[in-house]
């Protein structure tokens, strides 16, 4: 293949980021009519060059979002684990409050510490739904609770929680 000039390889990037041939005509400073014949399919002259530069732009698209993926996951994993781990904490201690007097002040110990005590925690619905979801987001399972379909015969089913 040919080395491209400026204007070339300009219509070209404009090209993959889906400009009309009006508007490529208008940047590149050519006739429009100029532009259709370099973008004739399968004979235009600049469409295999336009091809190969819209495969290698999205090969490294698709490397850049793979990774962001792979980030976001590994992010997913360590903010859920926190939350489980918090929940756990929850249920098995309860929430950790400070003993006070009736104005407010804490109530110190012999050693100047302050006193905490602990209130048995309750979970909401709200709680106990995000924490299914999780689990069904951590399984590769879809988190919908309202309509989907049977995996064998594909009818809408409803299910609960």
């Amino acid at each position: 293949m040919q080395t491209l000039n400026l204007k070339e390889h300009r219509a070209v990037e404009y090209r993959y980021r889906g400009m009309s041939h009006q508007d490529i005509a208008r940047h590149v400073g050519v006739p429009k009519q100029t532009i259709d014949e370099w973008f004739k399919p399968s004979r235009g002259r600049l469409s295999p060059y336009s091809e190969e530069f819209a495969e290698q732009m999205n090969k490294a698209r698709q490397e850049q979002m793979q990774k962001l993926m792979e980030e976001s996951d590994m992010e997913m994993v360590i903010l859920i684990k926190l939350y489980l781990r918090r929940m756990n904490e929850l249920l098995l201690h309860g929430e950790k409050k400070v003993k006070t007097y009736r104005n407010g002040e804490p109530i110190l110990d012999k050693d100047g510490n302050v006193q905490y005590y602990y209130v048995p925690f309750v979970p909401r619905f709200m709680d106990v739904c995000r924490a299914w979801k999780m689990q069904r987001v951590m399984r590769g399972l879809p988190t919908d609770i309202r309509d989907r379909r049977c995996p064998c015969c594909g009818k809408r089913t409803r299910s609960f929680l």
